[in-house]
């Protein structure tokens, strides 16, 4: 069995959605692979062979919507850390992230 990406149920459907209509361009296939694996929580490697796709290919979907999520300037990493300031570093990001898309909202509004 394929080893499930970190990815994998990360996101709800009303969060894909959402993303999902900004992305024109994508084929439905790769909508609906991306939708498999980051709202359904399968990995990439069962996703891509359900719809006849690449891996490879399949990764470039689910990172679309994974990165669209977050404001582009900022950065992600792998860290290693005890349990409680894993747990902090967490809360921060959620945190921050709350923020982003409530300042992001505010303007939206104004358009």
């Amino acid at each position: 069995m394929p080893k499930a990406t970190l990815l994998a149920g990360s996101m709800t459907a009303e969060q894909f959605d959402a993303i999902a209509a900004r992305f024109a361009q994508m084929s439905a296939r790769g909508k609906a692979l991306a939708r498999r694996v980051l709202v359904d929580g399968l990995s990439i490697a069962d996703a891509a062979r359900e719809f006849g796709l690449s891996r490879e290919r399949g990764t470039q979907c689910v990172r679309k919507f994974d990165n669209a999520l977050y404001p582009a300037d900022w950065v992600s990493a792998v860290v290693r850390l005890p349990p409680a300031l894993m747990l902090a570093v967490q809360e921060m990001e959620k945190e921050a992230l709350a923020k982003w898309r409530a300042e992001r909202a505010a303007v939206l509004e104004k358009r």
